[in-house]
């Protein structure tokens, strides 16, 4: 094949030399209408360009004004004209998808500048912005409901512990840990009654809480009332041996003493203890008002113990559960029971979204 590219005045003019000097088999692949450049090229008109190619190559004899054109150099230029539109789509792509987050942000612009709803007045800020996307109309007309439905998106919880008989197998191993005084030994009574009333489970109990005698003979009292052993333990090295001893529970619950978010020295030495065990879940047990300015030192904190999950206790405590929603958004571990009571083994819940959120957004505060 050979391909020319022939300029003229007209395009009649420039087919008939196209007829001349390549024959009537010639094919006009390509035409346009060129402007003309500054002032000289304006005074002389527009012209045209055309480019022919021929199958049948006609004598060299015969071109005489028409320039021959190789098949790569016309394949190139139609390549780089592709990969030029293709950039310039990805561009454009880019630029759109810029001016999508731009507008959503725009749309929210105007809530976000307003003085914080009063439903949120106990929300982490970080959620502020992002509740208020979740809701559906008007944020000004929004009741507490729709506020704590909003809220429940963001709420990790897991329902609760898998009670489960293990015949065969090594038991399964829970621990509390928390701050002092957040109610870890009626909350492992909660849980063990549970697993052998409910679930008829073979349940043992180990307590590293020796440093509170109360605290022993409060948990020695429930595994007496629940027919299950109890164990103390001071060591790691006792803690593995009491394991091997308990592998034909299906359950094993443990009970730590409590510690200050400051205490180094004594959260190092359960960890001692408690990293002694293979396959442990060890739950962060917290009260339900926790405040906002303790919730991130609390979580960092006990972060050496390697928390998997939470418990909030002593719901009916508090009126105001201001720092729930900075522990969370700071864990990010989710929720799985929530306690409101003394009574052993009623007052315990599995953790819900909605629950939480009506802990976090209460009524009084519409």
């Amino acid at each position: 094949m050979i391909i020319r590219r022939y300029r003229g005045k007209t395009l009649e003019a420039l087919r008939e030399t196209v007829i001349k000097e390549m024959g009537d088999s010639a094919v006009i692949i390509h035409s346009q209408k060129l402007s003309g450049n500054g002032l000289v090229g304006k005074l002389k008109g527009n012209s045209y360009e055309i480019i022919a190619a021929i199958e049948d190559p006609i004598t060299q004899s015969k071109v005489s004004t028409g320039k021959e054109i190789p098949v790569e150099e016309i394949l190139t230029g139609q390549k780089d004209h592709y990969l030029g539109i293709r950039r310039s789509m990805k561009m454009l792509d880019d630029k759109l998808e810029n001016l999508d987050t731009r507008f959503e942000e725009l749309m929210h612009k105007q809530e976000e500048i307003k003085e914080t709803p009063k439903a949120l007045q106990n929300v982490h800020p970080d959620w502020h912005n992002k509740v208020i996307r979740k809701l559906k109309g008007d944020s000004s007309k929004a009741t507490n409901d729709e506020w704590r439905k909003a809220l429940a998106e963001f709420i990790p919880t897991a329902g609760g512990i898998y009670f489960r008989q293990t015949t065969g197998n090594p038991p399964d191993i829970y621990a509390l840990a928390g701050p002092t005084g957040v109610g870890k030994t009626t909350t492992l009574a909660k849980l063990a009654a549970q697993a052998v009333l409910k679930n008829k489970l073979n349940v043992g109990l180990i307590t590293i809480d020796t440093f509170r005698v109360a605290a022993v003979d409060q948990l020695r009292e429930y595994a007496k009332l629940l027919g299950i052993e109890l164990a103390v333990v001071f060591t790691g090295k006792e803690m593995q041996r009491q394991i091997e001893t308990f592998q034909d529970k299906d359950l094993v619950l443990i009970d730590s003493q409590g510690r200050g978010p400051f205490d180094n020295e004594g959260l190092e030495e359960i960890a001692s203890i408690l990293n002694s065990i293979p396959s442990l879940n060890t739950i962060l047990t917290l009260p339900a008002g926790v405040r906002k300015e303790d919730a991130v030192s609390i979580s960092n904190s006990f972060k050496c113990l390697n928390p998997s999950c939470m418990i909030i206790t002593k719901a009916d405590e508090t009126s105001c559960c201001d720092g729930l929603s900075t522990l969370l958004s700071h864990t990010d571990i989710p929720l799985i029971y929530v306690t409101n009571g003394q009574r052993v083994p009623e007052d315990i819940n599995p953790a819900s979204p909605g629950l939480i959120s009506a802990l976090i957004i209460k009524d009084n505060e519409e």
